[in-house]
């Protein structure tokens, strides 16, 4: 878990988080983690009861940052116009038979 804090007192679960901390942005790019438990979390003294929490920041446009999709593209595209070997003229290849 990053920066959450689950505590169980007589049935009551408290959970306390930093709001002033942040782990960086989402997958999406549009918002900055505050907090999450990092998928569900079972409360072990509770048969059947888990937690699932994220806390995040959403942001400006100025502020967003590429998500993965873009990235993918981005890689993709650059992967596809690199610089390909050039192929031999005609009278190259004839010249070798």
């Amino acid at each position: 878990m990053k920066n959450v804090d689950l505590d169980i007192d007589e049935d009551v679960l408290t959970i306390t988080i930093d709001l002033k901390k942040r782990f960086g942005f989402s997958k999406s790019g549009k918002t900055k983690i505050v907090a999450s438990t990092s998928g569900p979390q079972a409360i072990t003294r509770y048969k059947g009861i888990s937690v699932n929490l994220t806390v995040f920041e959403t942001l400006s446009k100025a502020e967003q940052q590429p998500g993965m999709e873009v990235l993918k593209e981005l890689l993709a595209e650059h992967q596809n116009n690199q610089i390909k070997p050039k192929r031999k003229k005609k009278d190259e290849r004839k010249d070798r038979a």
